[in-house]
């Protein structure tokens, strides 16, 4: 008689709660129908640890081998590395007896988690790299990323605040998921005063977070007018031929959903 163990990572290792592994017991061709008892023994038989098992198995004649699943069970409990002998007895019709025996170890499952850290940027890197790592969990885990990137990194833009979501799936199989932001630091700021009059200190209006995004800049009198208009505006605008006073403007930027609107100010602008 034979009797061999298979497990989902075929290292003799049955996690609990994890996938199921399995015995199959094996004999020389029979013309009549034959019984193998089933013995386990063992630290890892204590409790509740174990479904599935057999004290014997009928192979039909002419059958030579019989497997059924064996499943070590979540119970919650820290029992770390348990030993599991199963022995295989064969009592033949000629009176001779056969044993033969394999060794498992049970391990309890430690729980998957993921981890990759939040970033903050300064409005100056084109393209971030966000990293996972995980621990705990049984066997290789595998990352996958929002657009279906598999990998323990991913390549996103810094310039977009964005938040992503990566999961973690190991051998088991269970998963853990975390989100992670990438904040680009980006945000609008728009001055509402500018004092063009040549002396270098805050002569053009200069817009904060325009930078490495799809814009356009518009700016307004107060009768509606456009006095200034621009995409992909390079923050040069100095109000050359208008006077002093009080404008409106309206800034679309990608980054943001909604337009960006107030008032600017002009002051100096005949001192230049």
């Amino acid at each position: 008689v034979n009797v061999e163990a298979a497990t989902p990572m075929n290292d003799a290792v049955l996690t609990e709660g994890c996938a199921p592994g399995s015995i199959t017991v094996s004999i020389p061709p029979q013309q009549a129908d034959a019984t193998v008892q089933l013995a386990f023994g063992g630290a890892g038989i204590q409790g509740t640890d174990l479904e599935g098992l057999r004290s014997e198995v009928l192979l039909p004649a002419g059958t030579t081998s019989i497997s059924f699943p064996l499943n070590a069970a979540g119970d919650d409990l820290v029992e770390g590395s348990e030993a599991l002998w199963v022995v295989a007895t064969w009592n033949t019709a000629c009176g001779s007896i056969f044993k033969d025996s394999v060794l498992l170890t049970l391990r309890d499952y430690v729980p998957l988690e993921i981890f990759s850290p939040d970033i903050y940027l300064g409005c100056n890197t084109d393209l971030v790299r966000l990293e996972a790592t995980a621990t705990g969990g049984s066997g290789n885990v595998t990352f996958t990323w929002p657009d279906g990137t598999q990998g323990a990194y991913i390549m996103v833009p810094g310039l977009v605040t964005a938040t992503y979501e990566v999961q973690a799936t190991d051998e088991c199989p269970q998963t853990a998921t975390i989100s992670v932001l990438v904040e680009s630091g980006c945000s609008l700021n728009i001055p509402n005063v500018i004092t063009p009059n040549g002396d270098g200190k805050n002569d053009a209006w200069v817009i904060g977070g325009l930078y490495g995004t799809k814009h356009s800049v518009t700016v307004f009198n107060r009768w509606g007018q456009v006095v200034f208009e621009s995409t992909n505006y390079n923050n040069n605008w100095r109000a050359v031929g208008i006077p002093d006073g009080t404008y409106f403007y309206e800034v679309l930027s990608e980054r943001t959903d909604e337009p960006a609107t107030g008032t600017l100010t002009v002051l100096g602008n005949g001192h230049r």
